[in-house]
């Protein structure tokens, strides 16, 4: 997908919230490079979209409606990761997240690249390849079908993952979600997503890996982090992951998310 990209030359002065809210909907991704922006500043920012949402990971020990994503506070292995799977963000409760704000204030040498998908597109080839009614179609998403084992080889205790678990029972939402001219994009994750529903879905496997498939097929937009970028993006518009490229880079990144719009 092509997203909208704002050059910000002034760093005390960003778009209009009009002008953001615009290339929200036309391409549901905005790229900004050059911003400068205190975390609370961020925070303020993110409020003139709607309700943020308290961070459930990563909490940044200052700001409970952010959270902290810095690589040098970690041992770098080569665990697994939930990001490496095409995702969007909280999926797994009853209101998921509707935007999504990360903003990278330092990055230091290579860095993972992050990959997005215009969701649009993919609703457009499942629906064109599988028997599937976008109004009747509903997926169940479940905490449980990845989140676990990645917590674990991060190294966190079974009665951590646990409460977890119990924390998130499993949701169900619509396979397809609408844009304002009625065009239906796809709303899925792979780390959640453990069975579809719906008139002409025989085997729910099947139609998962149809998803997979046409996601593998589709052209990504591939974003290389640089200090002061901020990306926003509608988790119901886009699909996203981290790359699967090599990082030996340091980075810091700070990221709020907006509950889903009224």
């Amino acid at each position: 997908m092509k997203p909208s990209i704002f050059e910000i030359c002034d760093d005390d002065q960003l778009p209009p919230l009009s002008l953001l809210e615009d290339c929200i909907r036309s391409s549901g991704l905005v790229v900004m490079s050059g911003v400068s922006l205190h975390p609370n500043e961020l925070l303020k920012f993110a409020q003139q979209f709607g309700e943020l949402e308290p961070a459930w990971e990563d909490e940044h020990p200052e700001y409970e409606f952010l959270q902290l994503m810095d690589s040098d506070t970690k041992v770098q292995t080569q665990q697994k990761s939930s990001s490496r799977y095409w995702h969007t963000d909280r999926s797994f409760v009853s209101r998921p997240s509707w935007l999504t704000l990360l903003y990278a204030e330092l990055v230091v040498g290579k860095t993972t690249p992050t990959e997005f998908i215009d969701a649009r597109s993919l609703a457009s080839t499942v629906i064109e390849e599988n028997s599937i009614n976008p109004e009747e179609t509903y997926a169940t998403h479940s905490f449980a079908k990845v989140f676990p084992s990645v917590m674990i080889e991060k190294g966190q205790s079974e009665e951590k993952v646990s409460k977890q678990i119990a924390l998130y029972p499993d949701v169900q939402h619509p396979f397809f979600t609408h844009d304002i001219n009625g065009v239906p994009s796809i709303y899925f994750n792979e780390l959640c997503v453990t069975e579809l529903h719906g008139p002409g879905i025989s085997d729910s496997d099947k139609a998962i890996g149809s998803v997979l498939d046409a996601i593998r097929r589709s052209e990504s937009y591939v974003h290389s982090w640089n200090s002061g970028d901020l990306l926003i993006w509608d988790n119901f518009r886009v699909v996203h992951r981290a790359s699967m490229q090599p990082t030996t880079g340091r980075r810091r990144y700070i990221r709020s998310t907006v509950g889903t719009k009224p």
